[in-house]
């Protein structure tokens, strides 16, 4: 693991907020990247979201520091601060400080520009035997179905309907959302000699299950409670063909 030393009066580093879970922390690692690079300045990371994404992604080029407010002096700016930065005086006054991006930035026009920096083969390469796992069972899942394309379907509920109704008065997707979609891809690839499968990643099996009981092309992972379910769930819908999610 990098561990960047402290200096007497460091500056020009950039890093972000570690709040939330995996997917939280992918999306803030990706915008801290793209940031850094776009600002020229050295990005890290906390231990606490180092130690979390590490476990899955070893291969992280950002290296690790030890938070200390009274050493780095930490200014936070949100993303809207920093998309509006503008001219190159602002920009280099901005190089002088060290920023933390706060909130739960997940700004993909942003990262996008560095989509293959940050791609499956470099930053977020998976960790070997899970990667190894998951390609195994999608190929066992597409020999048995005869399929040659596989779409990859997350259906998130449980806690996520206490937020959307909570943050931004809204509701979960009904099953008529994922029925379109799945119809769209069945129009699209499935043929006499091939069939499209459609890998189903759920916090709540119990509701997938009764909501595709009549979908024999549907085909679940076979999650269990704990992280390393959530990480084979998610090593497994980044190796599909397509993706459907919520």
């Amino acid at each position: 693991m990098l561990f960047v030393e402290h200096c007497q009066q460091p500056c020009g580093f950039l890093t972000v907020s570690d709040r939330g879970r995996l997917g939280n922390m992918m999306s803030q690692y990706a915008t801290l990247f793209a940031f850094a690079r776009k600002f020229n300045m050295k990005a890290v990371i906390s231990t606490t979201m180092s130690a979390t994404l590490r476990r899955v992604f070893p291969n992280l080029s950002i290296p690790t520091v030890k938070y200390d407010s009274q050493i780095y002096n930490w200014t936070v700016r949100e993303v809207e601060d920093l998309k509006s930065l503008g001219n190159e005086e602002n920009i280099e006054k901005f190089r002088q400080m060290n920023a933390l991006i706060g909130g739960f930035p997940a700004e993909l026009p942003i990262f996008d520009a560095y989509r293959n920096s940050l791609s499956l083969t470099t930053e977020f390469k998976l960790e070997k035997l899970t990667e190894v796992a998951a390609k195994g069972f999608l190929q066992k899942t597409k020999t048995v179905a005869k399929s040659q394309i596989t779409v990859g379907v997350h259906v998130r509920r449980m806690d996520y309907s206490v937020w959307l109704e909570k943050k931004v008065n809204g509701r979960l997707l009904s099953k008529l959302y994922f029925q379109k979609a799945m119809d769209y891809f069945r129009q699209k690839y499935a043929t006499a000699q091939s069939n499209v499968t459609f890998i189903v990643a759920s916090d709540d099996k119990t509701w997938c299950r009764e909501m595709f009981k009549d979908s024999p092309d549907v085909v679940f992972t076979p999650r269990k409670p704990g992280e390393k379910s959530v990480v084979f769930d998610l090593a497994v819908l980044s190796l599909c063909n397509h993706s459907i999610t919520r």
